[in-house]
């Protein structure tokens, strides 16, 4: 079975101890929100990164996102045992509509009919895309980074 090695790096700031989001990549240097030090985070940046780098943090984030923390999980059934999961979750609030939807009065009106056909259609792309966006904006900050040499604040 292929394995995916997670490294997620905890940031903390050592001038004020404040904690900072769980991380596979970021930009070079970071500064705290609380007491504005400049800390270097030892992540790669998005432009550091091959292509095939690029397509594994891509993937590895979607599977298995670090916000989770999960630190030093192997294995690919881990990662979508817990993307099941988190899927489960997204959708329990659209369902809980769709129920509300087809106990009304109009169970058969053709809106009711399209929206539980979109949504269970949608329902599980739905959080993977939303990852998909996170490590967009993920990269994206990296690169403002190496462009402007000005480092984002966090915390």
């Amino acid at each position: 079975m292929p394995t995916i090695t997670y490294e997620i790096t905890y940031l903390y700031c050592p001038k004020c101890k404040q904690r900072f989001r769980h991380r596979r990549i970021a930009p070079e240097k970071i500064e705290c929100g609380s007491c504005g030090t400049v800390l270097d985070t030892g992540l790669p940046t998005w432009d550091q990164l091959s292509k095939s780098d690029r397509t594994r943090l891509f993937l590895s984030e979607i599977i298995l996102p670090s916000w989770l923390g999960v630190k030093d999980c192997t294995g690919i059934l881990v990662g979508c045992l817990v993307q099941v999961f988190l899927w489960a979750m997204v959708s329990m609030p659209f369902m809980l509509i769709l129920g509300k939807l087809m106990d009304s009065v109009n169970d058969s009106s053709p809106i009711s009919i399209f929206l539980v056909v979109l949504l269970s259609l949608v329902m599980p792309f739905i959080y993977p895309a939303i990852l998909a966006l996170r490590v967009r904006r993920m990269a994206r900050e990296s690169q403002e980074y190496s462009k402007t040499g000005k480092p984002p604040v966090w915390g």
